[in-house]
C-alpha cells in the first residue's frame, strides 16, 4: 500500500514540478494548480498514516513483527526505486501538455540539475526491478498468511 502511495506521490510531484518550472505560472494550465498540490500532499500523508496498518497486520496475522517490518522496508525501497520513473515520465508528459510539444516520456532534459540523472531506459529498469521485488515480497507474505 505504501509503495502505491509513493508512486502516486511521485506522479503528482512530477506534474506539479512541470507547471512550477514551466515559467508560465498560473497560466501554465487551465486547471487549478492547488488541486495538484493537495493531491501530492494527500498521497504523502496517507503513506505516513498507513504505518499503523502494518502494526494491525502484524498483530492479527503474524507471530513476529519481523515479517511485517521486512514488507514495510521492501515497500519503501521499491517506492524509492520507482520514484524516478513516475516522477520524470509525468514531468515530461505534463511539460508536453503545457508547451504543446510531443517529446513524450522518453525525453532527457539537457538542462537538468539533478545529482543522479537517469535516462528513460535506466528509469524503466529500476521500476521493473522494484515491481518484481515488490511482487516477490508480497507473494512471500501471502504464503506466510495462508500457510
Amino acid at each position: 500500500m505504501i509503495y502505491f502511495l509513493i508512486c502516486l506521490y511521485a506522479k503528482f510531484h512530477g506534474e506539479t514540478n512541470a507547471f512550477l518550472y514551466s515559467k508560465k505560472g498560473a497560466e501554465a494550465l487551465t486547471d487549478n494548480e492547488h488541486e495538484w498540490l493537495v493531491y501530492e500532499r494527500g498521497c504523502m500523508f496517507l503513506a505516513i498514516a498507513c504505518a499503523p496498518f502494518y502494526a494491525v497486520l502484524a498483530h492479527f496475522f503474524f507471530e513476529s513483527w519481523a515479517h511485517i517490518l521486512v514488507l514495510y522496508f521492501v515497500e519503501i525501497v521499491c517506492g524509492v526505486l520507482s520514484f524516478s520513473y513516475y516522477h520524470n515520465n509525468n514531468y515530461y508528459l505534463m511539460r508536453d501538455r503545457i508547451d504543446n510539444t510531443t517529446h513524450g516520456a522518453k525525453l532527457q532534459s539537457p538542462s537538468t540539475t539533478a545529482v543522479m540523472d537517469f535516462n528513460y531506459q535506466e528509469r524503466r529498469k529500476l521500476h521493473l526491478f522494484a515491481v518484481g521485488f515488490f511482487c516477490l515480497a508480497l507473494f512471500n507474505l501471502l504464503v506466510r498468511i495462508i500457510f
